[in-house]
């Protein structure tokens, strides 16, 4: 992800608005160089906080850290078991 890439998340993060923040995150995942796993890992470089969480080979955006564990408790993942599925998403 380059900076530009980078500063584009962040900005759409601060707008704790989940429409926009899954518009960039959709434009950045349309380039091939850009993975669900390498979005994950920069929001959490930047203490963000927009999380991703990878289920069913789908990928959902949530806000919040106490949303997100809630989230993953439901699905019964642990946040490893999320970031392997991340990983997968970006092999398909």
């Amino acid at each position: 992800m380059n900076e530009d890439q980078l500063r584009q998340l962040l900005v759409a993060d601060r707008t704790r608005d989940l429409e926009v923040i899954t518009t960039v995150v959709d434009h950045l995942l349309v380039d091939l160089e850009v993975s669900p796993l390498d979005v994950e890992i920069a929001l959490r470089s930047e203490e963000a906080n927009t999380y991703l969480v990878a289920h069913d080979g789908e990928l959902s955006i949530v806000l919040g850290e106490d949303n997100w564990r809630d989230i993953l408790a439901q699905l019964d993942l642990t946040p490893e078991v999320n970031r392997a599925a991340l990983a997968e998403l970006s092999k398909d």
